[in-house]
């Protein structure tokens, strides 16, 4: 395929903004070229592309030295597009095509219908190359993952490691999924390793769909998931349910959630960890420093105990914010005489007082022990 030239200009760099603004009817004026140039190249007017080109004149302006943030605002439009033509069987190059003719009509036409500030005109240019770039990248992308998800192996694995899982926010529609073969709506949960592949034995189940690695799958929502736990290397965590045609949006907090326990950043001694269960450790990694201040305002008093007394009451103490289940059954789930954990949570109570009854204290509470007790069990080894 044949992409226009990236001009890998710096984004937001000083000077970068053109300041170009549109003259009365400027927006119409310079739709009707670029409409016109594309339809004599396709033989006739074509609704989304002219919806496109209204959106992108738009997004442009509205974004001055920014092509990319412009671009942004466009996508949806571009993702369609490429599925379209994939859908309809047409090649990439002529999208190559019409996104050329399409910058020779903006860059012909924009001199004529916008009002340029002293030297603007260089700096218009580039960000007009730059931004018809990142749209022509959108669309091809699309066209590339719909050609993959209609033509590409017959293996289910393959292919759901190409499409689904890789695309994030922008998944494939419903007709492409339906034309092979797949139920869009069909409820699936990805599962992702913790450490290690996920053996050959869970692949071989016929309701397994794969992932982009093999340390993850996707499994049909209501399959047997502690069997997975016997099988896995050491642990794994699911993700929420979601229909196979964005379950692709799960997929960040579940890798990184897994790489969390591996890393030892984050721990359960469960062989199957929901995602929802890593929440607050997701929360604090995503903000640096967010954590130590939580730990600093909530925890000073528990940096006094020894190192293992640390860790038993922080993981007790932990487990009873979490779950909101009675002291007994969370004495059973961490295999601690009842006994002992209330001779715990006595001394805990003494420490903290009503914080453990304030619902924002509790929380702050749940957050900065996900974050702290990673460290304090490495000090008690």
């Amino acid at each position: 395929m044949t992409l226009i030239a990236d001009e890998r200009r710096p984004e937001g760099r000083p000077g970068a903004n053109h300041g170009a603004a549109p003259r009365d009817g400027g927006f119409d004026a310079v739709a009707t070229l670029i409409n016109r140039n594309i339809a004599a190249l396709v033989g006739g007017r074509d609704e989304l592309v002219e919806r496109i080109v209204a959106e992108a004149i738009t997004a442009f302006f509205a974004e001055p030295g920014s092509p990319r943030r412009a671009a942004g605002r466009v996508a949806p439009l571009l993702w369609e597009l490429g599925e379209r033509h994939v859908a309809r069987g047409l090649p990439s190059d002529t999208l190559d095509s019409g996104f050329a003719h399409a910058r020779a009509a903006a860059q012909r036409g924009f001199q004529f219908v916008v009002k340029l500030p002293g030297t603007g005109d260089q700096a218009l240019r580039e960000d007009l190359t730059a931004f018809v770039q990142l749209l022509h990248r959108q669309a091809s992308g699309a066209w590339e993952r719909g050609h993959t998800l209609l033509h590409g192996d017959t293996d289910r694995r393959e292919l759901l490691g190409t499409t689904l899982l890789r695309a994030g926010s922008r998944t494939p529609t419903g007709r492409l999924l339906r034309r092979r073969g797949l139920d869009p709506d069909a409820e699936y949960v990805l599962v992702v390793s913790a450490a290690g592949e996920i053996p050959d034995a869970v692949f071989d189940d016929p309701a397994v769909l794969g992932g982009v690695t093999r340390r993850e799958i996707l499994l049909p929502a209501g399959a047997v998931v502690p069997d997975l736990g016997r099988h896995a290397p050491r642990q794994v965590v699911i993700g929420p349910v979601a229909p196979l045609r964005s379950v692709g949006r799960t997929a960040d907090p579940v890798r990184r959630g897994a790489q969390l326990l591996g890393e030892g950043r984050a721990y359960d001694e469960r062989a199957v960890v929901p995602c929802e269960d890593l929440l607050s450790v997701l929360v604090t990694d995503g903000l640096p420093g967010l954590s130590d201040l939580l730990a600093a305002k909530h925890l000073t008093s528990m940096e006094q105990l020894s190192s293992k007394r640390r860790v038993a009451e922080g993981e007790l103490l932990l487990r009873w914010l979490e779950l909101g289940q009675p002291l007994n059954q969370v004495a059973r789930s961490l295999d601690v005489p009842p006994q002992t954990a209330h001779s715990r949570l006595k001394h805990l109570r003494g420490l903290f007082g009503d914080a453990l009854d304030d619902p924002t204290q509790r929380l702050e509470l749940i957050v900065a022990l996900q974050a702290t007790l990673p460290r304090w069990r490495r000090e008690a080894l």
